[in-house]
């Protein structure tokens, strides 16, 4: 698939491309993965197999500074840096995408493109309610960060994410405010050390046991207040919000149906699509603006992924009726409805600021007024108030035992997933 791609391309634009890449499984003497690097390394454009670091499943963090580290110190011309997984596939041909990809934006970056990220998105607020990989309304907002592994980065933001000062301080601060809630280490780490103000990075020892998600402008002045302020914080910081990357979350598109199980981890492999519905998707998705794919379903070179006509196809189409491609959309998948009043309540309820719950303050500012200006019997509220503790309990306790993934408890835990990064 990935030859095609490069060997239709021009001269020109395979010049302009260097591919690197991390092999996770990658072990000395085994006769499969040395055929694997030998194909690897006969791919145009191919520049190197970085070396192996350790990683898992939720914990990419490690091969993608390891994957940055090395472009940036190996080509100093670099100026995008595109993650992308092993079984994604391109939607366009490579001219059309190196030139979405490296379009400048006058208004946040003048000097070179804007770094692409996905953010999860809040369920129900700006994607569907049973998409898996989205934050709960009523989580600590400062969750608003998760976003998707798989990034477009300039040079500014690779650098920062190899920068050792940056990485300590947004792992300390992940370590203390993120293991409440399911939350992979890949999903919120890169944008922490994003966000970390550079006059920080001068303090960081001093920092690192006060480590707070407020340091950051973009959570303090963004995430906090709402989801518009959240998304100018971000332009203000070179990042768009664009998904680059498709994948099939079972309840997040409206052709998946709904999943009824928000613990799903990973998106589905669509092996139910005949290769004409295959192709018409890979049309619709290029219309709005996403460059690449994954998990379409098993490819071959004979198959029609590899087909670079359907591609410069799908381009021309598009470029005949709106003249260029459009930008990737802000979620995987936007919300097309109108938000629940219940979920526009658990939103406006959600911890605000440091992690204290608005609705908290409310309940206590209530009851003291009935009992100051109402007469309303201290001991009735009292017992009123003893019910409602005994009730919180016996949900948390039954959180820890049905749902251990989404408990109240977690922060007490050692998140056994997670492998500290080696800085």
């Amino acid at each position: 698939v990935w030859r095609s791609w490069l060997e239709a391309a021009k001269e020109a634009d395979r010049r302009r491309v260097s591919l690197y890449f991390h092999l996770a499984d990658l072990g000395p003497g085994v006769a499969e993965e040395e055929e694997e690097v030998k194909r690897i390394k006969s791919l145009p454009s191919f520049r190197k197999v970085v070396p192996t670091v350790a990683t898992g499943w939720c914990e990419l963090m490690a091969a993608q500074v390891q994957l940055a580290k090395i472009a940036l110190t190996d080509d100093p011309l670099l100026k995008m840096f595109v993650y992308l997984p092993h079984d994604s596939v391109p939607l366009a041909p490579l001219g059309a995408t190196l030139d979405a990809l490296l379009a400048r934006d006058p208004g946040t970056t003048p000097d070179g493109p804007p770094t692409r990220l996905c953010p999860a998105g809040v369920r129900g607020l700006d994607v569907p309610y049973e998409c898996p990989h989205a934050v709960e309304p009523h989580w600590n907002r400062a969750l608003f960060l998760k976003h998707h592994q798989w990034m477009a980065l300039n040079r500014y933001h690779a650098e920062r994410l190899t920068d050792v000062r940056a990485l300590r301080l947004a792992s300390a601060i992940f370590q203390n405010h993120y293991l409440g809630e399911p939350m992979c280490s890949d999903e919120v780490l890169p944008l922490l050390a994003f966000g970390i103000p550079s006059d920080l990075l001068e303090k960081v020892d001093e920092l690192l046991e006060k480590a707070h998600p407020n340091m950051l402008p973009l959570v303090l002045h963004g995430a906090y207040r709402d989801i518009p302020s959240y998304a100018a914080r971000l332009s203000d910081s070179g990042l768009r919000q664009e998904c680059l990357l498709y994948a099939p979350w079972k309840g997040c598109h409206i052709k998946d149906g709904p999943s009824h199980n928000k613990r799903i981890k990973s998106p589905i492999l669509a092996t139910n699509m005949s290769a004409q519905e295959r192709q018409h998707l890979m049309g619709d998705l290029l219309q709005n603006g996403v460059l690449f794919a994954r998990k379409l379903g098993k490819s071959d070179e004979n198959s029609f992924f590899a087909l670079s006509e359907l591609r410069e196809a799908n381009l021309q189409r598009i470029l005949k009726d709106i003249g260029s491609l459009p930008k990737a959309p802000h979620r995987l998948w936007p919300q097309t409805g109108i938000s629940t009043m219940v979920t526009r309540i658990r939103w406006n309820m959600a911890p605000p600021y440091r992690g204290l719950p608005f609705y908290l303050l409310v309940v206590a500012f209530l009851g003291w007024m009935l009992v100051r200006f109402l007469d309303f019997p201290s001991l009735l509220l009292k017992a009123l108030t003893s019910i409602y503790i005994f009730i919180h309990l016996v949900i948390f306790f039954c959180s820890i035992v049905l749902h251990e993934e989404y408990n109240f408890w977690e922060p007490w835990y050692t998140f056994r997933g997670l492998r500290p990064l080696e800085l």
